[in-house]
């Protein structure tokens, strides 16, 4: 009995096993964070933000197929939560599940961080279901939502919306379109 008191005094909590991976994964070791979001998820199996940290280690470890069941299961739990869908739906869209990624998207578009970027998720992913009637407008949206941000705030160059339509469109034999966008 002594034995187990002091082992209980010893043990995480799951609030701090989550912080505890926030700063691993802070520091660059998506794997250690990993571990910690996975203790603190056997801990707190209805926490959404659990869920959303553990599928971000994985998917930033490349293995979206890890990924796959915790960012649904943060969308599941809770799809207000800040980036939950969109997580979900871009890790189904890296597994070249379109139509689950589309439905994910649509279900996170009010929780979005950036907006723009789930409008990109939905092009990229009609385009990969080769519907470009639905496909160039999303582009379209996501290039308006994107200018109205300010510069410093838009992110890695290469999501850059402008240059993904330029793409689209000369992959649908509309180069002169495409030049006006790259």
């Amino acid at each position: 009995m002594i034995l187990e008191l002091a082992l209980a005094a010893f043990a995480l909590s799951a609030t701090e096993l989550y912080q505890h991976g926030i700063a691993l994964f802070e520091k660059g070791d998506p794997q250690a964070a990993a571990h910690r979001f996975e203790e603190a998820r056997a801990l707190a199996p209805k926490d959404a933000r659990i869920w959303r940290a553990l599928g971000v280690s994985y998917a930033a470890m490349l293995d979206h197929q890890r990924a796959t069941e915790p960012f649904r299961q943060a969308c599941t739990l809770d799809p207000a939560l800040t980036d939950a869908c969109y997580y979900y739906g871009r890790n189904l869209y890296a597994l070249n599940r379109f139509e689950p990624a589309i439905a994910a998207l649509n279900k996170g578009m009010r929780a979005a961080r950036s907006p723009w970027q789930v409008h990109l998720g939905l092009a990229q992913a009609y385009e990969g279901l080769g519907d470009a009637k639905q496909s160039e407008p999303a582009y379209r949206k996501a290039i308006a939502m994107f200018e109205a941000v300010p510069r410093q705030e838009r992110g890695r160059p290469d999501f850059d919306p402008r240059l993904r339509l330029a793409i689209f469109l000369y992959r649908q034999g509309r180069a002169d379109d495409a030049l006006q966008w790259a």
